[in-house]
């Protein structure tokens, strides 16, 4: 059966169940509006929910992946946050704040740290060139 244009409207609920497997193709735009909440959920391991009030909540049981070109950036299921690109910047407006409970490290081949008004290092013990 083949058309050339189908609409349906359905007043109440309406649920597809399918045992095995389902695909859709469609030729070039694919528009899903939804009144207040849309969510696909794979295995009720990986959530993506959307809602009327522009919230977005991305749920995965083990790893969050962004690949953008060589740019990866990963969140595993320990917490672990690990960004891999050739160039990273940080740009606060206001303020930056870098802190670790046991450490935090910057290391490179340059480091420069820059203040226009006051450069502080405060610590129980600071060594400098050692």
């Amino acid at each position: 059966m083949r058309f050339m244009d189908l609409l349906r409207e359905i007043e109440g609920n309406a649920t597809t169940n399918t045992n095995k497997n389902k695909e859709v193709n469609i030729g070039n735009n694919n528009t899903v509006r939804t009144g207040n909440t849309n969510m696909i959920n794979v295995g009720y391991a990986s959530v993506l929910q959307m809602d009327k009030d522009g919230k977005v909540s991305l749920t995965a049981n083990t790893e969050f992946k962004i690949v953008v070109g060589a740019s990866t950036v990963i969140i595993d299921k320990k917490g672990k946050i690990t960004i891999n690109r050739k160039e990273i910047k940080v740009d606060a407006k206001d303020s930056l704040e870098l802190s670790g409970n046991k450490s935090a490290k910057i290391g490179g081949k340059n480091i420069g740290i820059t203040g226009s008004t006051d450069v502080q290092i405060n610590g129980p013990k600071v060594n400098i060139n050692k």
